[in-house]
């Protein structure tokens, strides 16, 4: 009778044994394809506004990656020729109030996933030239700029890019201040910056819905993707002295980092990463949506920027904006000495405009004396929310020009509008006659304009 219990037992232990490892083991699945694209996002015509144009035309790539065909397959970039003296002149006056502007001009998806792609239409090597390219016209212009083209070879296993959104990982945006300290470390004017200490730990984690993945739900009429998860980081000063802590709260950093959403979301820790890896405080300043130009527009203007210029800036911004917009930089030109305030006034003029009419803004021959491209139109919209204006430009030899001062919706310019007139070539030495606005972009019955010009250079004593 006893030996019949012990066998039972030693029965029972073995099979609770079997069991225990059993629940051990990593259960297996069939694994099965999630998702594919429904074939309305092959159709243009349902990229009916703004949100599905800007991610046109979405593509599946392996592995649950979507690509939008324009700003991630691109194989062209940085700005066209004619906008490089523009950009020489809007460096050469930020470093003549004692700036430098480090460029962060990041790669696009496509560049660094292109192993991702089910076609084969992408030219990888033709888009590699042109970005690497497109970096050392940067650097001849002035810029200093990391070697940015060492992303899309980088080895480390890591994604740079998430499969369904337009930001970069925590992984990548590590990456990129890797980079971006590398080579401010290089340059004399590290020496200068006030030195900190900063650590970087895990903060949990934290999920990414996927701009792109959002524009296909549009397009499917449902979401088959899921959201996707990442591990988040937080950074820190390590500080052991509290009277120095409350000092540097106080003083301004000498360095500020000006972008869009990649710099602006808390959960990507660019600024983190930055401030860990340089070893020096930071102001962030970024704009989440505001493209190449919101985060500049805001600063440039504020007491922040004309009271106390930063040693260093560092402009963050996609590469799949080119830059090419003469608009972005008849505005950045003078906004680095806020437009007309305290200068000279060569014209200051105030009026009324009904809705849906057009107007005679700017009319006098005192503004004769003055070539074009050296004068500045500092005008002001009684109604805040007016995004665009369309001017048209007369010059005394009898040619005009139209064009359209375009500003981001999410910063907050007040219904301010600072531009530089005649910037082409051909009227370099072209004097103004009159300016007309065209078109505002408001539907308020009746507005109030304004306006005022000056020469750039035409400070008052």
């Amino acid at each position: 009778m006893k030996m019949m219990r012990v066998i039972i037992l030693i029965i029972s232990s073995v099979a609770f044994f079997v069991k225990a490892d059993e629940l051990l083991k990593t259960p297996k699945y069939d694994v099965l394809p999630c998702c594919q694209l429904c074939p309305e996002a092959a159709d243009s015509n349902n990229y009916n506004n703004s949100f599905l144009q800007a991610n046109y035309r979405i593509l599946e790539g392996k592995n649950g990656w979507l690509f939008r065909s324009q700003a991630d397959l691109k194989t062209d970039f940085g700005p066209k020729p004619d906008v490089y003296p523009m950009l020489f002149t809007f460096l050469s006056k930020l470093e003549r109030r004692g700036s430098k502007v480090l460029l962060v001009y990041t790669p696009s998806r496509g560049l660094v996933h292109s192993d991702e792609l089910i076609s084969n239409e992408y030219d990888k090597g033709l888009a590699q030239k042109n970005y690497i390219k497109a970096l050392s016209m940067f650097r001849s212009i002035g810029f200093i700029v990391p070697q940015l083209d060492r992303i899309f070879d980088s080895k480390s296993g890591k994604e740079f890019f998430f499969h369904r959104d337009s930001h970069w990982t925590p992984d990548g945006s590590r990456l990129t201040a890797e980079l971006v300290a590398e080579e401010i470390k290089k340059d004399p004017l590290y020496t200068q910056l006030k030195s900190k200490k900063f650590s970087t730990t895990l903060n949990g984690f934290n999920s990414q819905p996927g701009v792109i993945q959002l524009a296909t739900s549009q397009l499917c009429h449902g979401d088959k993707f899921t959201y996707e998860f990442f591990q988040q980081y937080i950074t820190q000063p390590v500080d052991d002295d509290a009277d120095s802590l409350i000092a540097d709260n106080v003083e301004q950093p000498d360095i500020v980092l000006l972008g869009t959403s990649f710099s602006a979301m808390e959960k990507f820790n660019f600024d983190g990463f930055l401030k860990q890896y340089l070893g020096k405080d930071l102001l962030n300043l970024a704009l989440s949506g505001g493209e190449d130009r919101g985060a500049w527009t805001e600063y440039l203007v504020s007491d922040t920027y004309q009271k106390k210029p930063p040693k260093l800036i560092i402009w963050e911004v996609p590469s799949q904006h080119s830059m090419s917009d003469k608009s972005l930089f008849r505005q950045l030109i003078p906004l680095v000495d806020n437009g007309c305030h305290n200068k000279t006034l060569l014209l200051n003029k105030s009026q009324t405009i009904d809705y849906g009419k057009s107007a005679d803004v700017v009319f006098s021959r005192d503004l004769l004396d003055v070539n074009a491209n050296e004068l500045v139109v500092d005008l002001t919209v009684s109604d805040p929310d007016v995004k665009n204006l369309q001017v048209k430009v007369w010059y005394q030899d009898g040619t005009n020009e139209i064009f359209t001062i375009k500003q981001n919706k999410r910063a907050q310019s007040q219904g301010r509008f600072v531009f530089l007139l005649s910037q082409d070539d051909k009227r370099l030495n072209s004097k103004f006659l009159s300016m007309d606005i065209t078109q505002i972009d408001s539907h308020v019955e009746s507005i109030k304009l304004d306006t005022s010009v000056c020469s750039q250079s035409g400070y008052s004593k």
